[in-house]
C-alpha cells in the first residue's frame, strides 16, 4: 500500500533514525525515498531493481544489481570468458524487463566486440508461444554460437528444448528468473548446461564473509539450510550500514551518506560492492547452470572497477 509506505517513511523520520535499510518492492521504496531525501537520511536498499529507484537521490544506495546490469555482465561473460563474438539476442515482446536486459546485453557486446551490428539484431516472439520454430531459424541463420535469452523461466526452457530436439548446439544464456523449478521441470534434460545471472550463489562461498555467512545461517537454521538471495542481500546492506558508522567522520545522517557514497570494493556475502554516481552497485555478478537437473555455481563474472 502506496499511503503505508509514506506513512513508515515518516514515521522513521519522526523517530530521528539515521539510516534506513529497506523496503520491499520498488514502488513502495519509490513512495517514501523522497521523504527520506528531504530529511537528508540515507537509505540502503536491497532488493529494489528498478533503475528508477536511485535516479536523482543522492540519499539512496543498493545492494542488489539492477535488471539491465545483469544483460552488461552476461555480454562480459559471452565475449570475455566464452570468447564469443556476440550472441543471438531473443526476446519476448511487450516485455519491458526483458527488453532492458536484451538492449543492456547489446550495448556491452557492441563495445567489448568493436563491432557496432553485433547488438543491432533482435529476435522476437509471443510470451506463452507453443511453437518457437521462426525464433529458432533465426538463430541458426544468425550463425552465432551463443544465445541470450532475456525471456521468463516457462518460455526459454521451452524454447531450449526445442532447440535441442533439432539437434542445435548453442549456448544459452539467461537471467535470475530461470532459477524456477518450472525452468528444469519444463526444460527436462535439454535444461542441461543452460547459463544464467543471479544475485547470490550460496555454492560460490565468493568471499570470506559469505562463509561465515553460511556457517552462521546454518547453526541458526539448520546444517542444511539455504539462505535465498534477499536474505543474502539483506545481510550484506547490514554490513554495509555498519561499515558506514565505522567510516564516518561522525553518526549525522549526511556523515554516514557521504560514507556510503565512498564505499570501495567492500567484501559482502554476494560479492564485492561498490557503489557508482547513483547509488548503484557495482559489484560481482554470479553466474549458476543446471547440471544433473540442479541449479548449480557455474562462475563469477567481476567488473572492471574503474
Amino acid at each position: 500500500d502506496l499511503d503505508a509506505a509514506k506513512e513508515a517513511a515518516d514515521l522513521l523520520v519522526q523517530k530521528d533514525v539515521d539510516l534506513v535499510l529497506g523496503s520491499y518492492g520498488s514502488t513502495l521504496t519509490l513512495a517514501g525515498s523522497d521523504i527520506f531525501k528531504e530529511a537528508e537520511i540515507p537509505l540502503i536498499n536491497i532488493s529494489c531493481t528498478n533503475p528508477l529507484v536511485t535516479q536523482g537521490n543522492d540519499y539512496v544506495f543498493r545492494v542488489c544489481i539492477t535488471e539491465s546490469f545483469q544483460g552488461t555482465m552476461a555480454a562480459k561473460y559471452v565475449c570475455e570468458e566464452l570468447q564469443q563474438k556476440g550472441a543471438a539476442i531473443v526476446k519476448c515482446k511487450d516485455d519491458d524487463r526483458g527488453a532492458a536486459l536484451a538492449q543492456a546485453f547489446a550495448d556491452k557486446t557492441a563495445q567489448l566486440t568493436g563491432e557496432a551490428e553485433a547488438g543491432d539484431v533482435f529476435i522476437e516472439y509471443e510470451s506463452g508461444e507453443k511453437d518457437f520454430s521462426a525464433a529458432l531459424d533465426s538463430i541458426v541463420k544468425s550463425g552465432k554460437n551463443a544465445v541470450y535469452l532475456s525471456g521468463s523461466a516457462k518460455d526459454s526452457a521451452a524454447l531450449i528444448k526445442q532447440a535441442r530436439e533439432r539437434g542445435m548446439t548453442q549456448i544459452f544464456i539467461g537471467s535470475d528468473v530461470w532459477e524456477d523449478k518450472a525452468f528444469i521441470e519444463i526444460g527436462g534434460s535439454a535444461a542441461e548446461g543452460a547459463c544464467f545471472t543471479c544475485y547470490y550463489d550460496s555454492g560460490s562461498e565468493a568471499t570470506e564473509q559469505a562463509r561465515d555467512f553460511l556457517q552462521a545461517y546454518g547453526k541458526e537454521h539448520g546444517k542444511n539450510a539455504i539462505p535465498d538471495q534477499s536474505e543474502a542481500l539483506a545481510f550484506d546492506a547490514y554490513l554495509l550500514a555498519l561499515d558506514a558508522f565505522a567510516r564516518a567522520e561522525d553518526n549525522s545522517p549526511r556523515a554516514l551518506r557521504d560514507a556510503l557514497s565512498k564505499t570501495q570494493e567492500f567484501r559482502g556475502v554476494t560479492g564485492t560492492i561498490r557503489f557508482d554516481k547513483e547509488g548503484d552497485p557495482i559489484k560481482s555478478v554470479m553466474f549458476k547452470t543446471v547440471e544433473n537437473g540442479e541449479f548449480i555455481h557455474k562462475y563469477t563474472e567481476e567488473p572492471k572497477w574503474n
